[in-house]
């Protein structure tokens, strides 16, 4: 429509800086404190501004680029769009509400996140990518320090936190700092790492990557003491990956043969070094935390009470002091997945009876209440806790076969791009979009990821792997010609 494509690159502009402030405030989200500064109210009222100008652009990229919408990727969008559509209206009875804003935050994901129609050229891809990475790289930073300092200190508090206390500060052998959880902090904390490494290694500033090297440190210090497994676990792979391409596209550069051998073998040093460090690091860091407590309890508190006695004249004894550690009492030897495979099995006894199209993105446990009501599910009112089983249980057999048909095209592109790219270097923006694309899928294995949340790491997982795409595409069109 001409009247619609004259303000394109109005719209252009909206759009791109909609994306950048739809991930900071996600990022931000994360954060009690600032959700708690803020008030929940207020919070709500946001996400909803963000929600309808999302529906607003969606709806002018309709009119405008409806074409760009049949390309491979976007179709199979669409089918799983189409596919949650179903699975709403068959469930409609369980409740249609929330269903309706989760189609809305996934077509937003898919479309305005992931959808590389709006990609003009590679100059795009990395001045987008810059942006995110150096916005959240300072805002993690400062809130991971504040972190930090709790736990140095061993601070520790629950604050309100959309009408659920949350954990906060050093509490239960685990920083939680003002993050509301730690798990998905430690996630966070990971893709900051990525970005902080590729940050100084293009900036020209010198204090620009001095703070890129501390902000490496302190979310390295935060994963460790987070008590994420799964964030120790990625941290290994991210090692991995970051080794073996660097010292690839230091061996192509200096035309060193067996290149593929040596970023092995730094890949291989570089992994068991993020294991050991992590280990070495608990006993040094817990010192630290002992060390801080004892000046803090010197500055606030009185804690010899021997020879006082109450209002009653009874002696007060000496306060037990509580012991400071990193061995969750949480996890136990006969249930290291913390209950995870219990709520997986629950999940799925209860779609047992849904499983072409499922109970609906948002209906798991209304259909448990009715259908399982003596279910797992139904009594402890657990989501599923992966966003595998999610998929599986809310979009059933079809949402699962359209997102594997997915999958399988995003592997027959990177394979490709490795084999067109075998004697070449890697581009930076497609080593951080896989960095970050594999450290929220193996995430999504013990959380809930990805599909039907509208969080930080589900949108820039989104965002890379629609980055990842354009690239790829890219360089396979340049081979072909």
């Amino acid at each position: 429509m001409k009247f619609l494509e004259k303000y394109e690159s109005y719209l252009e502009k909206i759009r791109n800086w909609y994306v950048v402030i739809f991930i900071t405030y996600l990022l931000l989200s994360r954060v009690v404190l600032f959700v708690n500064i803020i008030s929940i109210p207020a919070n709500s009222m946001i996400y909803n501004l963000l929600a309808v100008s999302g529906i607003v652009i969606l709806v002018w990229d309709f009119f405008t680029h409806f074409y760009q919408f049949k390309s491979k990727e976007n179709l199979i969008l669409v089918g799983f769009l189409v596919v949650c559509a179903i699975s709403t209206l068959l469930n409609i009875q369980y409740g249609l509400g929330d269903n309706l804003k989760t189609l809305v935050w996934t077509a937003i994901q898919f479309f305005l996140m992931f959808s590389i129609l709006h990609v003009k050229d590679f100059t795009y891809v990395k001045k987008m990518l810059s942006r995110i990475m150096n916005i959240t790289s300072i805002i993690w930073f400062v809130t991971t320090v504040f972190s930090l300092l709790q736990f140095i200190f061993v601070v520790k508090y629950k604050a309100d936190f959309a009408s659920y206390p949350r954990r906060q500060g050093f509490i239960d052998s685990r920083l939680f700092g003002i993050y509301s959880d730690p798990n998905f902090a430690a996630v966070t904390s990971l893709i900051v790492i990525v970005f902080a490494v590729f940050i100084c290694k293009n900036t020209t500033s010198k204090a620009w990557k001095r703070l890129q090297l501390a902000n490496i440190v302190c979310q390295l210090l935060y994963i460790i003491l987070s008590g994420s497994r799964t964030g120790h676990i990625e941290l290994t792979m991210v090692m991995f990956i970051l080794g073996y391409s660097f010292v690839r596209s230091y061996c192509l550069k200096k035309n060193i043969k067996k290149y593929y051998v040596k970023g092995l073998v730094m890949a291989v040093l570089l992994s068991i070094l993020s294991v050991s460090g992590v280990v070495a690091l608990q006993k040094p860091l817990l010192s630290i935390a002992e060390f801080g407590e004892s000046i803090k309890k010197a500055i606030l508190y009185d804690d010899d009470k021997s020879g006082q006695v109450d209002e009653q004249g009874n002696p007060i004894p000496p306060e037990e002091e509580e012991e400071i550690t990193l061995d969750r009492e949480d996890v136990k030897e006969d249930d290291i997945s913390n209950n995870r495979f219990a709520i997986w099995q629950g999940a799925i006894d209860v779609a047992s009876d849904a499983r072409i199209f499922g109970v609906s993105p948002r209906n798991l446990i209304p259909y448990a209440l009715e259908n399982d009501p003596e279910g797992y599910i139904a009594t402890t009112g657990y989501e599923t806790h992966s966003g595998y089983v999610a998929l599986f249980v809310n979009t059933g057999i079809a949402g699962v076969t359209v997102m594997l048909g997915f999958v399988g095209y995003m592997v027959y592109l990177f394979v490709k791009y490795l084999k067109v790219n075998r004697k070449k270097v890697y581009q930076d923006e497609f080593i951080i979009c896989v960095c970050v694309v594999a450290i929220v899928a193996v995430s999504a294995v013990m959380l809930l990821d990805i599909f039907f949340v509208n969080t930080f790491s589900a949108a820039i997982f989104w965002l890379s792997a629609g980055y990842f795409t354009y690239i790829a595409k890219s360089e396979i069109k340049k081979s072909e010609q």
